[in-house]
This record gives C-alpha cells, sequence and structure tokens, in this order.
C-alpha cells in the first residue's frame, strides 16, 4: 500500500474542479497539475485563473504543485485525479471521449437536481399569477426548498441528469420524471422569446429588425462560466424572429464567448437603442443599474423582461 509519504498527486484537467484539488494537494503533497490548454498553463503560473475559483494568493500557497501541458510529466505521479469534462452531445447522450481520452472507464453515477419549478412558473403565467408572489407564500413552510423559475445551464442540472437516464435506460428503466423535467427546462430559452415577442407585439413594436439588448451570458450570476449556458438559447430564438441581439456581459471574456458560441459582445450599451432589454442573468452589475439604469438602454416604448426576478414586478413588463 502506498504511503502517504510517497504519493505524488497527478490531477488531470484544471478546470472548476481539478484545480482547486490540485490547489489542496499542492499545499501538502509534490503535485503536477496537467491541462492540454497551454494558456492555461500559462496563465496559472503567472498567477492567474480566469475561472476565478483560486485566487493568486492561494495559488502561491500551493508551493509543492507545478503546472504542465505535457504529458511526460505526469511520469513520476503514483496517484492520479482525473477532473475532465463529462459533456453530452447534440443528441444528450453522454459524450465520454475526454474520459477515454484520460484513459478512465468507471461506471458514472450523479446526483440529480432538475428545477422542476419552471412548469409551475408556465402555469402561474397562464393564470396570470406572479410567480414569485407564489414562492413567498410558499417560502412560509418550514420545509420549503427555494427553487427558482430560470434558465438552467452549468453542469450539474443541466447535463449530470442525462449520465443517470443513459445508465437507467441501458438497464431497461425509462426514467419518466426525469426526462420530463429535462424536457421542460430545455424549453425555457424559447418560451422567453416568445414572452419577449409577444410584449413587443402588445405594445405595437415592430419585430423584424428590432434591436434586443441580452443582460448576462452566463450560467449563473457574478461569475465567468459559460458552460452548457442556457442564455444562448434565448439569443437563438429571438433572432429566429429576425430580431438583431447585441449580447452584453462584463463578466465573460470576449474571446471566450466568440470561441465557443460565435457570439460577439458589446463592450457598452448604447443608450436609448433598443427595442427591448432581456435581463437574464443576475449580474450584480445590473441589480445596481435598477429599472432606471436599464431602460435607459432602451427606446421610448421599448420593453423589459425580467428573467431572474432582478426588479419588482411593477418596474418590467414581463418576467418569468
Amino acid at each position: 500500500m502506498l504511503s502517504i509519504d510517497a504519493a505524488k498527486i497527478g490531477v488531470i484537467g484544471l478546470g472548476y474542479v481539478g484545480l482547486p484539488l490540485a490547489v489542496a494537494f499542492g499545499k501538502l503533497l509534490p503535485t503536477v497539475g496537467y491541462d492540454v490548454h497551454s494558456g492555461r498553463i500559462n496563465a496559472l503560473m503567472d498567477g492567474k485563473d480566469r475561472t476565478l475559483e483560486v485566487d493568486a494568493a492561494e495559488l502561491a500557497q500551493a508551493s509543492q504543485l507545478s503546472f504542465t501541458d505535457r504529458l511526460l510529466e505526469l511520469e513520476a505521479c503514483n496517484v492520479f485525479i482525473v477532473a475532465v469534462p463529462t459533456p453530452v452531445d447534440r443528441f444528450k447522450r453522454p459524450d465520454l471521449s475526454r474520459l477515454e481520452a484520460a484513459k478512465v472507464i468507471e461506471n458514472i453515477q450523479r446526483d440529480v437536481n432538475i428545477a422542476l419549478i419552471n412548469e409551475l412558473a408556465l402555469i402561474f403565467d397562464r393564470l396570470v399569477i406572479d410567480t414569485l408572489e407564489v414562492l413567498e407564500a410558499a417560502g412560509t413552510k418550514w420545509n420549503f426548498l427555494p427553487f427558482r423559475p430560470g434558465l438552467v445551464g452549468g453542469h450539474c442540472i443541466g447535463v449530470d441528469p442525462y449520465y443517470l437516464t443513459h445508465k437507467a435506460q441501458e438497464i431497461g428503466y425509462h426514467p419518466e420524471v426525469i426526462l420530463a423535467g429535462r424536457r421542460i427546462n430545455d424549453g425555457m430559452g424559447a418560451y422567453v422569446a416568445a414572452q419577449v415577442f409577444k410584449l413587443m407585439s402588445q405594445s405595437h413594436l415592430p419585430v423584424c429588425d428590432s434591436r434586443v439588448l441580452v443582460m448576462g451570458l452566463t450560467f449563473k450570476e457574478n461569475c465567468p462560466d459559460l458552460r452548457n449556458t442556457g442564455v444562448t438559447d434565448v439569443i437563438d430564438e429571438l433572432q429566429g424572429y429576425n430580431m438583431n441581439v447585441d449580447v452584453y456581459d462584463p463578466w465573460v471574456d470576449p474571446q471566450q464567448a466568440e470561441r465557443e458560441y460565435g457570439i460577439q459582445l458589446v463592450t457598452e450599451p448604447r443608450p436609448g437603442h433598443y427595442d427591448a432589454m432581456v435581463l437574464a442573468v443576475a449580474h450584480h452589475q445590473f441589480q445596481a443599474l435598477g429599472a432606471k439604469g436599464i431602460r435607459a438602454f432602451g427606446k421610448e416604448n421599448s420593453v423589459l423582461y425580467d428573467v431572474k426576478h432582478v426588479l419588482a414586478a411593477g418596474e418590467v413588463d414581463g418576467r418569468l
């Protein structure tokens, strides 16, 4: 059995999971952090983590941690931790290519966390009942779980359930509740875009060739994480209505947005320029603007749709 004193750790994949692990081990044991992206390695060597999971001071504390993009430098390691992405393909099937490339074959089990509250939001909308009022009333019960409606992105909810459903179907069980929840969540982008279209039509605003500002691109607030963001579904649907869409997100690296999604971010929205504004992510910068600051980006009769309940009901034209 390997003793702790003889351990040399190799962490394969330095993303949101791998880097914090490598730093934690690197404070105690010889550790090599490996990633295929040389740009990522160079930035970490300079003490910079674009994911904002680890700051420069924490990196400096990991005195036994080294970084590399060369596989040969892992040869001296005797303990390996694989932290590579486990996405799904366009058919929602688990894509194990990165795990296979890392020479790891494991049964995969993931916890499932599905935000079925989205379906309630659709029902409350048809009943003309404000979703937030219902949730606040429900929150007076001691064991209420405070889920909010919204766009489902990231990995835990947006991807991991498909690994469980894939395995379930392999053993002959059809997980109807989980798949129904995924279908609802996967359709929220189209629903938001349709609501914006409806509000513009009700306000007698021209839809074709209109200008729409989408505020936020990350999958959650106050972070630069673009993984599986649901905002792109909203953008695609709005463009399907022949709307011209500008995307503004001060948290996102513009090069990453263009590389991963082909989206060219605007660095500063033009005042008085937009027919509609969609507040898609609750970044603190957007909260600080408030309704008045956000409406300043719009034309005189523009509409404002709030996906994340950042603003009060009376300050917006529509929200989930």
